[in-house]
């Protein structure tokens, strides 16, 4: 009984995990998204890169940097690219983009369902579990690190921000919305179905 309990809890987290930061935020006006960026890289490229990806976040209204603790983590690791004679010839970059597992939804989607010992189980075994929501590898030239900087905050705003301020947008909708009575419709059929 334990295993089929803990498969229909893992079963589960995806949508859980996803809609919590976002069913959370529909009581606030403004919902912050904390991001955390870390970055790897050496030498003064890694302060660079960190300074042009937290300016083009900060320029989004709706994220709060911060190191723990986060919504999202941005992680990026930097190596310079070489030609074969040894020049710097740009970078290679790859980032990974992770949320943490809500521990809080476990407790409120099956606090019902699972024993206080499943549920403690589950948490100890998860406490430090992220989800990878994407990653990526490009290369770019050295004159071009801001400008990816940019275009790779604006994916993460498009790709994974904004589809969490639709439903933030809608749940408010709806807390805001009277409801009415709908119409009832009994259609009958004008004609014999042909045989």
């Amino acid at each position: 009984m334990r295993t089929k309990s803990i498969v229909l809890v893992i079963g589960a987290i995806a949508v859980g995990v996803l809609c919590w930061p976002v069913t959370h935020a529909a009581d606030t006006e403004l919902f912050k998204t904390r991001v955390s960026v870390k970055v790897s890289a050496n030498g003064s490229i890694k302060t660079e890169f960190e300074s042009y990806v937290k300016r083009e976040l900060r320029g989004l209204k709706d994220v709060e940097l911060v190191e723990d603790s986060a919504d999202h983590t941005l992680a990026f690791v930097i190596l310079e690219t070489q030609s074969r004679g040894g020049a710097s010839i740009g970078y290679a970059i790859s980032l990974v983009e992770a949320h943490p597992l809500s521990q809080r939804v476990f407790q409120l989607m099956f606090k019902q369902k699972l024993s206080p010992e499943d549920l403690t189980w589950i948490a100890k075994a998860t406490e430090s579990a992220v989800f990878i929501d994407e990653h990526k590898l490009l290369t770019c030239g050295p004159a071009e690190l801001k400008s990816v900087c940019g275009k790779l905050v604006a994916e993460f705003d498009t790709n994974t921000l904004e589809p969490g301020r639709k439903m933030i947008r809608q749940v408010q909708g709806e807390k805001g919305e009277k409801k009415t009575e709908q119409p009832q419709f009994n259609a009958q059929p004008t004609s014999k179905a042909p045989k």
